[in-house]
């Protein structure tokens, strides 16, 4: 990962954190909101790029 990406990421992800948890969410589900969010938006990229390395894959 390019450095100056994760670390622009990092700040928008403590950012939303933070909006999380003054809106009364706890520690705990604002971190697994945020693990959430990352993990599904990365995760189609992840099949596009291995559906078109292998074309055979399916899902």
């Amino acid at each position: 990962m390019n450095e100056a990406f994760g670390k622009q990421l990092q700040e928008k992800l403590k950012t939303i954190q933070y909006t999380l948890l003054k809106v009364g969410k706890s520690t705990q589900d604002a971190e697994d909101i945020l693990l959430e969010t990352c993990f599904v938006t990365r995760i189609p990229k992840f099949f596009n790029k291995v559906n078109h390395q292998f074309p055979g894959y399916t899902q």
